[in-house]
């Protein structure tokens, strides 16, 4: 298989996802030095000044939101032949991401479809980061000539699908049985608490102890 996808690979796959796909051979950061950024970027401006943050989400979400949209819109039509779409085409779907989470974080989104969605996604989120790399490596240049993948926009689509469904299945596969077995052998074992008896008499002692020393120090002094 691995042998089919390099051979794919140079010959089917858009110039810059082959371009991308070699710098990736040399270096596996190459997909995380943008999103990175701007995620903890993100998230320390919420837990710093989390007042400023929900201000800014409220009172500019139309504008994060048109700039996600148009964001979106831009990448997808990227023609194969530019070099744009795994340069600054990342760095720009990076952006319009920070910005949805940006409002999606600042002005609450409720308990509905979306965020159900996401909870979902997210609690499969490690699997799928661990797996995509496979699935663009691997599975991608099996697919985009039968299925004529000759866009940035549409490679990233079916891509992203099948990252998420492949991330989902192994982490319910091999992630979540093995946290299962971890449990099992290795449990954590809560903190203890001392029973509320024992707190109370030792708060009991205590007052005992500050009155008696009262006490003597009243007398004391006459």
């Amino acid at each position: 298989m691995a042998r089919a996808a390099r051979t794919a690979r140079s010959t089917v796959l858009p110039p810059q996802v082959r371009l991308s796909l070699h710098h990736c051979d040399e270096s596996l950061y190459c997909e995380l030095r943008g999103s990175l950024v701007y995620e903890v970027g993100l998230r320390y401006w919420h837990d710093y000044s989390a007042q400023t943050f929900r201000l800014v989400a409220q009172r500019y979400a139309i504008v994060l939101l048109a700039t996600t949209v148009a964001v979106l819109a831009l990448v997808a039509s990227l023609p194969s032949a530019l070099p744009v779409g795994y340069t600054i085409g990342l760095t720009l779907l990076s952006i319009g991401y920070a910005a949805l989470i940006m409002v999606a974080v600042g002005r609450g989104m409720g308990d509905n479809a979306a965020t159900r969605l996401t909870a979902f996604v997210g609690r499969h989120s490690y699997s799928i980061y661990l797996w995509h790399l496979a699935v663009l490596a691997w599975v991608m240049p099996l697919l985009a000539g039968p299925l004529r993948l000759r866009t940035f926009g549409r490679f990233m689509f079916v891509y992203t699908i099948l990252a998420l469904a492949i991330g989902v299945a192994m982490s319910r596969l091999i992630e979540w049985p093995v946290l299962r077995l971890r449990d099992r052998w290795i449990p954590v074992t809560p903190p203890r608490t001392p029973p509320a008896s024992a707190s109370a008499s030792v708060i009991a002692t205590s007052d005992a102890s500050l009155a008696a020393a009262h006490d003597l120090s009243a007398e004391a002094g006459r």
